[in-house]
C-alpha cells in the first residue's frame, strides 16, 4: 500500500514539474493523459486554486485540459487568434467570448474526433498557447518544413519561439530542481497564485 502511495506521489510530482509553465502562468493551457486514479489525485491537489481541469475524454486513460482561466481567456481574446479559431472551426462563431462556452464546444469537438466523427481539432494549438501563424503554418505544410521544432513546430517568428521555449525549459528545470531537493508539492503549487477555480 505504501509503495503504491509513494508511486502515485512520484507521478504527481513529475506531472506538476512537467507542467510548471502552466502553473507559473507562462503558458495558458496544457493537455495531459493520465490514469483515472492520477486524475482524481490531481483534481484534489488543484481544488480551490488557480488551475482548472477539464476532462475531454475517458477511455483507458483520462485526457484533460489543465489551464489557468485568466491566461486562457487572455489567449483566446487575441484578435488574430480569434480569427484563426473561426477559420479552423466556424462553429465557434455561434458562441460569445465566454471561456466556458468555448471550452464546452472544444470538448464536444474533441469527443467527436475520438469517436471518429471528425478530424483532429487543430484549434487545440491555439488553446495551448501556440502562435496563430504557427498553427496556420502547420496546417498549410502538413506538419513538414518547420523552421524550428520544440514545444511546437515553428513556421513564423523563430526568435520569439526560442525565448518562449527557453522560459518553459527554465520553469520545468526549476521545478524539478526544487522537487529533487525535497520541496513538497504544496509548496511548489504556492508559486501559483491562489484564486477560485473549477475542477470539472
Amino acid at each position: 500500500m505504501g509503495d503504491a502511495g509513494d508511486c502515485l506521489e512520484q507521478k504527481l510530482r513529475e506531472l506538476v514539474c512537467l507542467n510548471a509553465p502552466v502553473i507559473t502562468g507562462l503558458k495558458p493551457c496544457g493537455i495531459i493523459s493520465v490514469s483515472e486514479r492520477e486524475y482524481f489525485a490531481l483534481s484534489r491537489l488543484f481544488s480551490g486554486g488557480a488551475i482548472s481541469l477539464l476532462p475531454l475524454y475517458s477511455g483507458r486513460r483520462v485526457t484533460f485540459l489543465f489551464y489557468r482561466e485568466e491566461r486562457l481567456s487572455e489567449q483566446l481574446s487575441d484578435p488574430e487568434l480569434r480569427a484563426q479559431l473561426l477559420e479552423l472551426a466556424p462553429s465557434y462563431g455561434e458562441f460569445g467570448p465566454a471561456l466556458s462556452a468555448l471550452l464546452r464546444h472544444f470538448r464536444e469537438r474533441y469527443l467527436r474526433y475520438k469517436r471518429g466523427e471528425q478530424g483532429f481539432p487543430h484549434e487545440l494549438g491555439l488553446f495551448l498557447g501556440y502562435p496563430a501563424e504557427d498553427v496556420r503554418g502547420y496546417l498549410l505544410h502538413a506538419g513538414t518544413g518547420a523552421k524550428l521544432c520544440g514545444y511546437w513546430k515553428v513556421y513564423g517568428d523563430v526568435r520569439a519561439a526560442l525565448r518562449t521555449f527557453q522560459a518553459y525549459d527554465v520553469s520545468v528545470q526549476s521545478f524539478f530542481l526544487m522537487a529533487g531537493h525535497g520541496v513538497p508539492l504544496e509548496q511548489l503549487l504556492s508559486l501559483c497564485p491562489r484564486r477560485e477555480s473549477s475542477v470539472a
